[in-house]
């Protein structure tokens, strides 16, 4: 008897990694066929799928489906931590035995688990009659519906999508959310009569409600949101022999408006997309014709010999094609013709990109050869890492003597990655992952990679205990930069314990910390190191800051928090923050004059004594490279006529010390903060205004900017 496998596969990668190490292997039940995964923020897996038998089992966890009809698929929903064990499996059934399917899996940012499901009668969800979901379109095929559970696996929701009145087969083959929780579906719609797909990206708020559609031509399974609530969609110019038309790539705003059209010549479908930080698009596709496509000034070259024609593009923000790779089959032509598809593509944090895909015999994509040594092989998975310039980072693969294909692929957490691969093969067959043979005693396996990348980290900090080992009581400093220089240059931050950390390759580095804070130098400013194996781990590259004795230096600086709103708000808001930046402890009296048309209103350290126009403060015992900021609220003064707009209100600070001090320009300032109309929603400020000594900057003194946007959306 032939049995289906399936394969999940986690790979953990590293920013700069140059390989990876086998971990473990677990085992997963063959009739349980997954068709999508995701992670969560804990990196935890979620799978999906279906199986057609009474009960799956996933690493030891079984679950029983009930007394349904033994033919019948059901819908399987579960859990994996990042060890391979089984927190939980939720199962999804039609009420009359007839077919369910899972087809995607998304989590949203509060780690809510989402699922789209399509069915062809009724839908009940562990076995809940309560959860009964009636048909909108009896004359369908299938119909569709969005199901929200928690990270636990309760239930919170669900959703039937209105379809056609027409003889047609619905269905939905992505799902993402954007930063307001807001979930987009891509619904597709086939027409039998018109042999044509329509279709449309589906807009839901975080409870289940429809609240907008963004309309598509042509069948495409994945799209992507910016950070600007941007929707990318793939439009499918090509479908079963028919051309639409040349438009490629829709980009849609928030608002449902098309604000960007890719064109292109030719047969070309595209079908999945990716965005990164910056703006930029990579967009998977594939053409049909063999007398060639072009794009983006790229013409996609042609070859008779070819099964297939896949090719990625990265389009930049302003619309242009930055490059473009086609991969080619090269196969050891008849009577063994073979295929090289990509099937899906994915994003990790630093930009790189994850395409999971699949081949017969040999791939020799991106300048990299993977062959399987089966003649018969009727499809190997592979995986490929590409940079941002589409150059290969690394790449992976499995085969074995029958059919296998990789579904889906997801990276997060850690930069862990997760493929699923599903296959048919005989028990007694061998499959090859990463040139690991294993045997098919079990009906799949989930495999994790350990990320082979070398870890280096430190500290910087001032040595209070003065033993030159960060440690409790000494004061850690953060947003130090850390430069990283090596054949390559990076740079990386402490955080806000004082802490930084890189991730890199095999070779010789120097760490260097040239800008310690004012008044104090750092011992060492330079960790030389370097990695020759794989793992490696330095985590005593710390930078110690010795205090320079006896420096008195006290600052002052104003910022303005917002605009003054004549007829509006009528309030001003400023921020006094009074520091000692030297080494030695201070007392002081700060004064803060400001303009007579304001009245105080509130202060978060109440002064020692106020007067008209003028507020005083006396710190005492002030500590090295303490503070004590003031944010003040000012309303405008009812005695005194009305401010006008373009007024300016003017405010002067100083500070008088019991004694010297090493740096004395800094302990004045002064800012003005011009009116603003109520409906004045635009506007750049910086202070100190006006021009600034290089000098200033030097020291250590910082220019504040206020930048203020305006929300012409509805929400």
């Amino acid at each position: 008897m032939v049995k289906r496998l399936l394969f999940i596969l986690l790979v953990t990668i590293s920013t700069y990694s140059n390989g990876q190490v086998s971990e473990w292997l677990i085992p997963i039940d063959s009739s349980f066929y997954v068709t999508d995964v995701a992670m969560d923020n804990f990196g935890n897996a979620f799978i999906c799928g279906f199986s057609n038998t009474t009960g799956v089992s996933l690493n030891g966890t079984y679950y029983r489906s009930g007394n349904l009809p033994p033919n019948d698929y059901r819908a399987y929903l579960a859990k994996v931590d990042s060890l391979g064990n089984a927190l939980w499996i939720k199962q999804m059934s039609s009420r009359w035995g007839s077919d369910i399917l899972i087809t995607a899996i998304h989590i949203d940012r509060t780690n809510d688990v989402i699922v789209e499901v399509y069915f062809n009668d009724t839908l009940l969800i562990e076995n809940d009659t309560s959860i009964f979901l009636p048909s909108y379109t009896p004359n369908a095929i299938y119909r569709h519906a969005v199901v929200k559970f928690d990270n636990n696996g309760t239930f919170k929701w669900a959703t039937v999508i209105p379809g056609s009145s027409t003889f047609s087969f619905q269905y939905n083959v992505s799902i993402m959310t954007d930063d307001q929780k807001c979930i987009y579906i891509n619904h597709d719609t086939v027409y039998y009569a018109q042999n044509t797909y329509h279709g449309f990206i589906l807009k839901l708020d975080h409870g289940g409600n429809i609240i907008d559609s963004f309309p598509k031509e042509g069948n495409s399974i994945g799209f992507c949101i910016d950070q600007k609530k941007n929707v990318w969609v793939p439009w499918s110019s090509y479908f079963n022999g028919h051309q639409f038309s040349d438009t490629l790539i829709v980009r849609y705003d928030s608002l449902g408006s098309v604000n960007y059209q890719l064109t292109g010549s030719g047969k070309i479908q595209f079908w999945d997309l990716e965005v990164d930080t910056s703006g930029n698009l990579y967009a998977l596709g594939r053409f049909h014709d063999m007398s060639g496509a072009s794009i983006g000034g790229y013409t996609i070259n042609t070859n008779s010999a070819l099964r297939s024609n896949d090719f990625i593009i990265k389009v930049n923000k302003f619309g242009v094609v930055l490059w473009m790779k086609q991969l080619n089959y090269c196969g050891f032509g008849p009577p063994f013709y073979g295929y090289t598809y990509i099937d899906e593509i994915a994003l990790d944090r630093y930009g790189d990109l994850l395409l999971q895909g699949n081949y017969s015999q040999i791939a020799c994509m991106f300048g990299d050869s993977l062959r399987s040594p089966i003649y018969n092989d009727s499809g190997s998975v592979v995986i490929y890492k590409l940079d941002g310039n589409g150059d290969l980072i690394w790449s992976k693969h499995a085969y074995g003597a029958n059919y296998q294909r990789g579904t889906s692929i997801v990276t997060g957490f850690k930069d862990n990655i997760y493929v699923t691969i599903s296959a048919n093969m005989l028990p007694s067959d061998t499959f090859i992952v990463d040139h690991i043979p294993m045997t098919t005693n079990y009906g799949g396996f989930l495999w994790r990679i350990k990320d082979a990348s070398n870890l280096a980290s430190g500290y910087v900090y001032i040595d209070s205990n003065n033993n030159s080992i960060p440690n409790t009581g000494d004061r850690f400093i953060e947003s130090q930069l850390i430069a990283i220089n090596g054949v390559n240059h990076y740079y990386t931050f402490t955080d806000h314990n004082g802490f930084y950390d890189a991730y890199l390759m095999n070779g010789s580095y120097s760490l260097e910390y040239n800008h310690p804070i004012k008044h104090h130098f750092s011992s060492p400013t330079t960790h030389p190191l370097s990695f020759s194996g794989s793992s490696q781990v330095d985590d005593d590259n710390h930078f110690k800051l010795t205090a320079i004795p006896g420096v008195n230096d006290m600052r002052v600086q104003l910022i303005p928090l917002g605009a003054s709103r004549s007829w509006w708000s009528d309030w001003a808001y400023v921020v006094a923050d009074f520091r000692n930046v030297g080494t030695t402890y201070i007392s002081d009296t700060c004064v803060l004059n400001f303009d007579p048309r304001l009245e105080l209103t509130y202060a978060s350290i109440p002064p020692t004594d106020t007067m008209a126009g003028k507020l005083s403060w006396i710190f005492s015992n002030m500590a090295p490279y303490s503070r004590n900021e003031a944010f003040l609220f000012f309303s405008f003064n009812k005695s005194i006529p009305n401010v006008s707009i373009s007024d300016t209100l003017r405010f002067y600070a100083g500070i008088y010390l019991n004694g010297s001090d090493t740096f004395p320009i800094d302990n004045v300032d002064s800012t003005l903060n011009v009116v603003r109309g109520s409906h004045d929603p635009n506007d750049k400020v910086v202070q100190p205004m006006g021009k600034v000594r290089p000098a200033f900057v030097q020291e250590g003194n910082y220019l504040y900017y206020t930048i203020r946007f305006q929300n012409t959306g509805t929400a």
